[in-house]
Formats: C-alpha cells, structure tokens, sequence
C-alpha cells in the first residue's frame, strides 16, 4: 500500500522528503517563491551609531550575530558580534559602531503565559 507523501519500498526517498527542521522549513519557503529568512538582508548605516543612538537588532532568539564592516559600509573586514539582550550594548572593536539587541518575546496559544 503506497501512504500520499512517501516512497514506495525499495525506491529512495528525495532530499527534500528527507528533509526536517530549518532545512525542510527553508525549502518549503523556496518552493513557494518567498524568503525564509527575511531578516538576513545587509544594514547599511545612514549615520554611525553611539551609546548614545545605537543600531537597534530585533529578534526572538537570545541572540544575534551581527556583521559589521564599519562607517562607512566596507570601511574594514567583517567583524562578527553576537549580541544578547542582557549586555546592553555590543560595540565594534574596528570601527566603535553600537549595537543594542532587543529581544522580541512572543506569546503562543497554551503556553501559559499572557
């Protein structure tokens, strides 16, 4: 008996039938023409951001990794950051750029929490 969705016995499945967790959620996002991960475009910085004014990073995870290439944008390497919530400020030891991460805490249906 064939089940809808798998292999018949004895054929080998497709990578993308193997396919589970951030893979399968990032194919089945390119197979309907839209970006899995929309957050991952390039800042370009219109002025130097300070402790004063940092640049703000949105996210869900307790973390992120920035990338920065200094002020102006290509000014030096790529210096990778990670950036937590509970520091408060993460700044550039190239360049002095800031950033400031926010963490966006989302709330699910039945999860306890209001």
């Amino acid at each position: 008996m064939k089940v809808p969705g798998f292999r018949a016995p004895g054929q080998i499945p497709t990578n993308w039938e193997l396919a589970s967790g951030k893979e399968r959620y990032e194919y089945l996002h390119r197979l309907a023409g839209t970006d899995p991960f929309p957050d991952m475009t390039p800042i370009y910085l219109d002025s130097r951001p300070t402790t004063k004014s940092p640049y703000i990073i949105r996210g869900s995870d307790p973390e992120r990794y920035v990338g920065c290439t200094g002020f102006p944008a290509d000014s030096h390497e790529v210096v990778w950051l990670t950036v937590r919530e509970h520091k408060g400020f993460d700044r550039c030891p190239h360049c002095g750029n800031v950033f400031k991460y926010e963490r966006e805490h989302h709330h699910h249906e039945g999860d306890g929490h209001h």
